[in-house]
């Protein structure tokens, strides 16, 4: 270090007799340029063998700024009842009952103005080697105010013990240390060692958090707590960590923490504190999401917006804070509850800057199955936009219905691919603007509460005036195959090609489903393609080998199947004519041609040498019939 206009005023200098002192000086430190004015005024009395300095009531103003101040500046006033210089090899400086304010103002790390005090009973300042400070206990005040700080203001009751700094070094070491946040009762305990300015700043140390209340935390940060569908959510949160903090970075290591009930684990972090770059790689065991969400109004729609007669509906989605946001991480959570849904063995990788947010990949185990896809969300301009990709395969799609929208109608195995993007700012603004290409498969499913051949026999019944067949107890049509292929535009799935297969029936058409609404309305050929037997015995010959036309109409829930009657009843009619004709025109045998000779037996008379009956002109009545029979033969 470099002294610099050093003043010093004394009165007599007696061994054994106060004299009035004051000092004043520039201290420079070369490496760095930091500079700070050190002033001292206090009572002194030197001993008789010019050993020890005794200072009552010493007053020290210190004004700093520079590389190693991370402000600003840094203005501080201490004061003891007394202070000892011993003047010694090693020269060190005891305090008793000191105590001090500081002010910083520009605080780097979070944009913020702060203030503090302290008292200490006790604390040894030695100039041997090194600058070392050593505080038994220290009580601390700090307040902070700014726009960095949650509530634009905090205020923190710091206690420690053992604590030790090498000032030469940068170093520093805390064993214990508890902080009340805005009178809240928060406790910590924490070690730390390291440099603690300067280029090369690094602390590192370990902390443990005793378990609090995150909304009890917010309120005494004058911050409203967010609305939960469990209002058990966020009151529970603790654990430890390993933690280091440079000049531009804070990191977490070896991360053990508890949130209400979920157990997190890994590493986090903050790269750069001016746009701080969120860094993480966590692992959860089991977390439901739902209970963090805000509540369902009485409409079901999401609670917490605003009132109006035109308020939206749906999740607004935070356009502002995507904007800000700075994201790298990776995610692993065990078992996952998000929207009803019901997840295992999620893993996502997560980036997000300059207000574009990707997931990708995003992938899970779910209903007996699993996905992977990805999602992105742009919201550089005034209206997000939002797209999925996601691969299914093999998803259990009757217990995904129910959970997810109530509906149990349809079961199976569901596999294929979604890709969609709509805009909006709000989740139902994005269904109504979804566009994109859906092609699905379903493997042993059946459609509950519909019996497919019910509806066909009950239509067949009426159109021949006989009794309908029994409703069945629990109506269903097992679905042996489906696969589905369209487009969604404007909130609507508009389906190019269905095909499925249901027993001896294989059905055929397109339609669409209303995705907000989810109401179907579809029409479809049903090819009866061999002779449909039921449990009952009976059998349906009239209509093997017919294309019904059905029609699939309604909620998805509880859909409407309508049977064209007249159009069965004329593909009836055109069956058992093709049957009459044929049978006229000689069944699936044509008969021998007119004038024609049998050939006689064998072994009955005289061998006779074959001879071949000459060629005999076809009538044009025959051509005709024999056209009409090959024709109705066909299927």
């Amino acid at each position: 270090y470099l002294a610099e206009a050093i003043e010093l005023d004394t009165g007599e200098l007696e061994p054994g007799k106060p004299v009035e002192l004051r000092f004043s000086a520039k201290l420079t430190d070369p490496s760095d340029g930091t500079t700070a004015q050190v002033g001292l005024q206090a009572q002194a009395t030197l001993d008789a063998g010019m050993e020890r300095v005794t200072l009552v009531k010493p007053a020290i103003d210190v004004d700093a700024a520079g590389k190693s101040i991370p402000a600003q500046s840094l203005q501080a006033r201490f004061g003891a009842e007394e202070l000892v210089v011993v003047l010694a090899e090693d020269t060190a400086l005891q305090f008793r009952a000191l105590q001090g304010q500081f002010s910083l103002p520009g605080l780097q790390a979070v944009a913020a103005d702060a203030t503090g005090s302290f008292t200490a009973g006790e604390a040894r300042l030695s100039f041997g080697k090194s600058t070392e400070l050593v505080l038994p206990t220290l009580q601390a005040k700090l307040s902070a105010t700014g726009k960095g700080i949650p509530g634009d203001t905090v205020s923190v009751d710091i206690r420690s013990t053992a604590m030790a700094a090498d000032i030469d070094k940068l170093w520093a070491n805390i064993e214990t240390l508890s902080a009340d946040v805005n009178g809240l009762g928060a406790k910590m305990s924490l070690t730390a060692k390291g440099r603690v300015a300067g280029s090369g700043a690094q602390l590192n140390g370990t902390l443990r958090l005793d378990p609090l209340s995150p909304r009890s935390l917010l309120a005494a940060l004058d911050e409203p707590a967010p609305e939960t569908a469990d209002p058990a959510a966020l009151t529970r949160f603790g654990g430890n960590a390993e933690w280091s903090l440079g000049r531009d970075a804070l990191d977490l290591t070896a991360l053990e923490f508890e949130l209400d009930q979920t157990r997190i684990s890994g590493s986090a972090g903050l790269q750069g504190f001016d746009q701080p770059l969120a860094r993480f790689d966590l692992a959860l065991d089991a977390i439901d999401l739902d209970r963090y969400l805000a509540p369902e109004a009485a409409d079901g729609a999401a609670g917490g917006g605003s009132g109006g007669d035109a308020a939206p509906t749906g999740d607004d989605i935070p356009v502002e804070t995507l904007r800000e946001l700075r994201l790298d991480g990776r995610l692993a959570i065990a078992q996952l509850v998000y929207a009803g849904a019901k997840l295992a063995d999620v893993s996502a990788t997560v980036r997000a800057d300059g207000g574009r947010l990707r997931i990708d990949p995003l992938a899970a185990r779910a209903y007996g199955g699993q996905f992977r896809g990805n999602i992105g969300v742009d919201a550089t301009g005034p209206v997000a936009r939002v797209s999925v990709e996601q691969q299914l395969d093999a998803l259990a799609v009757g217990p995904a219905l129910t959970e997810l929208f109530d509906v149990k109608e349809l079961t199976g195995a569901l596999s294929g691919r979604i890709d969609l993007a709509g805009t909006g700012n709000t989740t139902d603004a994005i269904v109504k603007t979804l566009a994109g290409n859906v092609a699905l498969s379903l493997a042993d499913g059946a459609w509950l509460g519909t019996d497919l051949w019910h509806e066909i026999r009950t239509a067949r019944a009426r159109l021949k005036g006989e009794a309908p067949p029994p409703r069945p107890a629990a109506p269903q049509t097992p679905l042996e195959a489906l696969e589905l292929a369209g487009n969604i535009g404007e909130g609507v799935l508009r389906t190019e090609k269905l095909l499925a297969q249901v027993p001896f029936i294989r059905l055929s058409g397109t339609g669409s489903l209303a995705l907000a609404g989810q109401a179907l309305d579809y029409r479809l050929q049903a090819k009866v393609f061999e002779t449909p037997t039921f449990e009952d015995g009976s059998t349906l010959k009239d209509l093997t080998g017919l294309t019904i036309p059905l029609t699939v109409k309604g909620p998805l829930d509880s859909p409407k199947v309508g049977v064209e009657i007249k159009q069965l009843a004329t593909g009836i009619a055109t069956e058992k004519l093709r049957e009459r004709l044929l049978k006229k025109l000689g069944g699936d045998e044509p008969a021998p041609a007119e004038g024609a000779e049998a050939a006689p037996a064998a072994g009955e008379g005289e061998q006779a040498a074959p001879t071949e009956a000459p060629p005999k002109e076809e009538k044009p009545r025959d051509i005709l019939k024999r056209g009409l029979r090959d024709l109705l033969k066909q299927p």
